[in-house]
């Protein structure tokens, strides 16, 4: 039986790539990607690292230093960030027989049945691969598990001119396992590390030579069980071991405050617009919607209302969603409130077909209901976010987020194809 072998390929800066596809100029130079309503920094070239700006600090904190290196300042643009994605893993796929995406600049891809291949050289050309026919340079760790991969590719991080790196050797990874950090190793994180070191369990050597199961069970839960294997060499996590599908969150601040009803009425419904196509594409139902309008934390009178709505059947449908949202609204609405924030949240997940009906509910057949939602997640995803919704969401949004900053959409608006002089 062929050993199992996993590679994780991993965008560098991804977002900041993203942005200098179709801005050479600004390749090799400092570049940084702002949040939600330009609030802090999501992605930071190596560049833009070398000159000080650190990932997460506020926009406003920085701002000196940005005008003082000249780096460059773009808002999220997701839609270009999503259809860059999509081409970078479509490529992927064609080098393995299962590709699974982990996020929206990560997959792992499996090997286990390349047996015949030296997995060094084809990473190399693989990554040689992307970087030609995207523009997105990537970074590759190998590995007999998840979980080693995942060190691999962190230890390319460190230095990405190396661009893959192996744990599959034995020897090789005796040696990197002695000195990795503890809080480094996928799924364990600073707060739990800092309880493994109470125990003396610093790397992640140490980790893996604890004997005692219970305690390690205690800490990290069965998850954590699963890493300890994982280290030894023993392939048993699956992405939804590491990716919790509970709850699902959309929560905005807006780019002024709002004092209107029906505009926080839109507001809540494009934000569960957005949530319950994520929750299509997991396959996932909800029962239970909760949504809240408030002020700035910051506003004397600070005010928080908030509520939820149970449903009698599972659903994924949008539209029932969106009236369940304008419930909520009209419930716990103020007048004359400067409202700065709305959000909402799904929980009590079911999968799509695990749906327990309701047998004294009068509702009719919902088939027609989910075929148009099936039309509307593909046309969405083939012409773009949006591109058709509910008519709740509204067609100016006076609420939306700031992004100064924000890039055209070179690759899904006829309008904003680059041009070529």
């Amino acid at each position: 039986m062929a050993k199992q072998t996993f590679a994780i390929v991993d965008c560098n800066s991804f977002y900041s790539s993203c942005e200098r596809l179709f801005r050479p100029e600004l390749r090799e130079k400092p570049v940084i990607v702002l949040s939600n309503n330009d609030g802090c920094a999501i992605s930071v070239s190596p560049e833009a690292k070398a000159l000080g700006i650190k990932m997460g600090g506020p926009f406003f904190e920085m701002k000196d230093l940005i005008q003082k290196h000249k780096i460059s300042v773009f808002s999220s643009n997701y839609t270009l960030y999503g259809d860059i994605s999509s081409r970078v893993m479509s490529l992927l796929s064609n080098f393995t027989p299962e590709l699974t995406i982990y996020s929206i600049d990560e997959a792992f891809l499996d090997f286990t049945s390349l047996t015949h291949f030296d997995l060094n050289h084809y990473a190399h050309h693989i990554k040689n691969y992307i970087e030609t026919y995207t523009g997105i340079p990537i970074s590759i760790g190998l590995g007999p598990t998840k979980v080693l991969s995942k060190m691999a590719n962190h230890i390319v991080k460190k230095n990405r001119q190396i661009g893959v790196f192996s744990l599959i050797d034995e020897n090789i990874r005796e040696e990197i396992l002695k000195d990795f950090p503890i809080e480094d190793v996928w799924g364990i994180g600073r707060k739990s590390a800092l309880k493994l070191k109470a125990h003396g369990i610093r790397t992640a050597r140490d980790f893996r030579d604890y004997k005692n199961d219970k305690i390690i069970q205690a800490i990290l839960t069965k998850t954590g069980r699963k890493i300890q294997d994982e280290i030894r060499g023993i392939s048993c996590i699956e992405l939804t071991d590491m990716e919790s599908k509970k709850v699902i969150a959309s929560t905005r601040s807006f780019g002024t405050s709002i004092y209107s009803k029906s505009e926080l009425k839109e507001a809540v419904a494009s934000y569960i617009t957005q949530a319950a196509e994520k929750m299509r594409k997991q396959n996932n139902l909800c029962l239970v919607l909760s949504a809240y309008i408030r002020t700035s934390h910051f506003n004397e009178s600070f005010y928080c209302g908030q509520s939820s709505y149970t449903f009698t059947e599972a659903t994924s449908n949008t539209l029932e969603m969106i009236k369940a949202g304008n419930e909520i609204v009209e419930k716990v609405f103020k007048a004359g409130v400067p409202y700065k924030k709305a959000g909402i949240f799904l929980f009590d997940m079911v999968p799509t077909n695990q749906k327990q009906l309701d047998l004294l509910s009068e509702k009719p057949d919902t088939t027609s209901n989910d075929n148009l939602m099936k039309l509307m997640d593909k046309i969405n995803s083939r012409y773009g976010k949006q591109t058709i919704k509910s008519g709740a969401c509204g067609t100016k949004s006076y609420w939306a987020m700031l992004s100064d900053y924000k890039s055209p959409n070179y690759t899904t608006s006829w309008n904003e194809l680059p041009k070529v002089s």
